[in-house]
């Protein structure tokens, strides 16, 4: 077997667990992490990030991630167009950041560290048209030549994951309603 048909072996059994997560049930809470640290094991990145856009207040912020504190998360926040994550946002198209050292556009704001040896991987997650929020990762090292391949791995995964996203989003945009009526 070569090492490409491996490959492809690993993106089918990752992409099989995350159906299965995602199948065990519809609370964004109970399938999200397992998503991520799955994400993380198999395709070897750090960092797995969901950020959710709230179109009410116009902000997109980190929902969950992986390897970063609450303190770091929270600091995860943008406006549409705002650095990496707030162009994917914008765009509703992935991006690459081959070195995150060399890009003024990654703002860093959770405090990872902009390194050479580092990239940045961002897809959005769209549902029914709209893109609801974006799935990201750090690569350590990474073998440019690979970025495409795991850049459509994430779009597949963003894409998996949209309906749970999507309920998430408004049930938390419900209850900001409800607060402001209260």
């Amino acid at each position: 077997m070569t090492s490409g048909e491996e490959r492809r072996i690993q993106e089918l059994e990752l992409l099989y667990k995350i159906s299965s997560i995602l199948n065990q049930s519809l609370d964004f809470e109970t399938v999200a992490h397992p998503v991520l640290q799955t994400v993380e094991s198999v395709m070897g990145v750090e960092h797995a990030t969901l950020t959710l856009y709230n179109r009410h207040t116009g902000e997109i912020s980190i929902e969950i991630a992986e390897g970063l504190s609450s303190r770091q998360a929270s600091k995860g926040r943008y406006k549409v167009g705002e650095g990496i994550t707030g162009r994917v946002v914008e765009t509703g198209k992935p991006i690459i950041i081959p070195s995150v050292a060399k890009d003024p556009d990654f703002l860093d704001r959770t405090g990872r560290g902009k390194t050479e040896d580092k990239a940045f991987l961002c897809v959005p997650i769209i549902m029914e048209q709209e893109v609801v929020g974006a799935l990201s990762a750090d690569e350590h090292n990474p073998d440019e030549a690979n970025l495409n391949d795991q850049i459509h791995l994430l779009e597949i995964i963003a894409q998996m994951l949209g309906t749970a996203v999507k309920l998430r989003r408004q049930a938390r945009e419900e209850n900001e309603i409800l607060k402001a009526e209260n």
